[in-house]
């Protein structure tokens, strides 16, 4: 079992904790087994991810009810508080042999939260190691606050946008490597990033944000999420509840709150 007392002092200190063991290694091929099931269904995995952008979670009942888990839960409301939301979710995939890479960055720096305060919880549904790519971190970078970022396009960087961060050593990341159900939590203004896949699997993680209900969204009008846990405040509408697997109108609105995102994130830079 994961030991949660140290958990927000290890935080707070180094803005990056882990592991912490989440699903077994059977759940987590369980979630792989149904999420290749629907990228077969959508055309393949680029289109499944194409539907999926921002909240991947939502359309899926067994994949809401994974952010909920008690075992991501308790130590993210031990650095948050106990009153929680989940307001987004990526599925992060490499496949093997792949040349696609993550520049160093901050999520702060894009994500336009105020204050900058989200807890991402990144879980590994495969392995996760040096060979496949795993997120590294620089330890103790988020004391140092929203930081410059230069936009560099760049073949083979998943960024949109290909964001450097500006003045931190990455030669100081540390890789955190996870074995399939362990994940990884880290604050938004920890610098990371991430090598390409060169082993011989993929490697697949979904990185889930959680905020305290007070954190507002300083650019995006109208922006929801889903009540983990506590008091849900009103600074955010509630995002619906998958009653199928998935939910048609469950993607469509996924559809649609990723676009609003992106028209905010636009007018933001």
């Amino acid at each position: 079992m994961t030991d949660h007392r140290s958990v927000a002092a290890r935080y707070e200190r180094d803005g990056i904790v882990a592991p912490l063991d989440v699903l077994s290694a059977d759940e987590a091929g369980d979630l792989l087994d149904r999420l290749d099931r629907f990228a077969a269904s959508a055309g393949g995995w680029a289109a499944a991810a194409s539907l999926l952008k921002g909240k991947a979670h939502l359309p899926f009942p067994w994949l809401t009810a994974v952010v909920r888990r008690p075992e991501i839960v308790d130590p993210v409301a031990e650095i948050l508080g106990p009153d929680l939301l989940c307001w987004g979710s990526t599925l992060w995939v490499k496949p093997p042999a792949s040349d696609g890479f993550v520049s160093f960055h901050q999520d702060a720096r894009y994500l336009g939260l105020d204050p900058p305060i989200t807890c991402s919880a990144w879980l590994a549904l495969t392995d996760s190691s040096v060979a496949s790519g795993c997120v590294e971190f620089v330890p103790g970078s988020h004391r140092a606050g929203v930081l410059d970022h230069d936009e560099r396009p760049e073949a083979g960087n998943l960024l949109s946008v290909g964001q450097h961060v500006v003045g931190v050593d990455v030669r100081t990341a540390v890789p955190i490597e996870l074995r399939p159900g362990q994940a990884s939590l880290h604050h938004e203004c920890t610098v990371h990033g991430s090598a390409s896949n060169r082993s011989t699997g993929r490697r697949v993680g979904l990185n889930i944000h959680y905020i305290p209900p007070w954190v507002r969204h300083s650019g995006l009008q109208g922006g929801t999420a889903l009540s983990i846990r506590g008091d849900a405040g009103d600074a955010w509408g509630a995002d619906p509840e998958p009653a199928a697997d998935p939910d048609p109108a469950v993607l469509s609105y996924v559809a649609s709150a990723y676009a609003g995102y992106e028209a905010s994130a636009r007018g933001s830079r």
